[in-house]
């Protein structure tokens, strides 16, 4: 029965939480759901790239670098160990953090691995390396660009509507992923429009 249900589904952002989301539904999901990725800017550039992907990528890279740690490579181990072994080849795999100050004097050292039999590492990278490793799995008409969703509202029968910031048509889909970032425009839409203010830091 659900292999036949029909379904559209539409991740709004494509950076590491849409790609990576994508890839579970794809992997999870029944074959018969219609499922894309809207990204209101061009793509940042990949270390290899088509030349049918080429005019959607931008020729800067994005982020700086981050450390996976071991449940999210368990994670990625899940997803598709191909993933999971690009991540580890193109990273650099760490056993343990050391902490030293301005003068190299050691401050602390706690490990960086993790799991029932300490298997797992921690994989520092740049945010451009794990995100080119989920691209890479990720077909290029997936991923709509210059789809800027600017609201989110919900009709009858379930149905929500996405609004577009440039004018485009305004589009029905059954379910709205957001991944889009510090100003969600999704988050808006599950929150109100006091959400930047509701969940603000409180420093002490």
């Amino acid at each position: 029965l659900w292999s036949s249900f029909m379904m559209r589904i539409v991740i709004v952002g494509a950076g590491i939480s849409g790609l990576s989301t994508y890839l579970f539904f794809k992997k999870l999901l029944p074959s018969s759901y219609d499922i894309s990725i809207y990204e209101s800017h061009r793509l940042p550039k990949r270390s290899t790239t088509s030349d049918d992907c080429a005019a959607n990528e931008r020729p800067e890279t994005i982020g700086a670098g981050l450390g996976v740690s071991p449940n999210g490579m368990r994670v990625l181990r899940h997803l598709d160990p191909e993933i999971y072994d690009a991540v580890v080849a193109q990273g650099y795999p760490v056993t343990e953090f050391n902490m030293r100050n301005a003068r190299n004097w050691s401050l602390g050292c706690y490990p960086a691995k993790g799991g029932r039999d300490m298997e797992e590492k921690t994989v520092m990278s740049s945010r451009q390396g794990v995100w080119d490793c989920l691209r890479e799995k990720v077909p290029g008409d997936a991923i709509l660009v210059g789809k800027s969703v600017e609201l989110v509202k919900r009709k009858g029968a379930g149905k929500m509507v996405l609004t577009f910031r440039d004018g485009q048509e305004s589009e029905e889909v059954d379910l709205v992923i957001g991944a889009d970032g510090v100003k969600s425009a999704v988050r808006k839409a599950v929150l109100g429009d006091g959400s930047a203010d509701s969940f603000s830091p409180n420093y002490e």
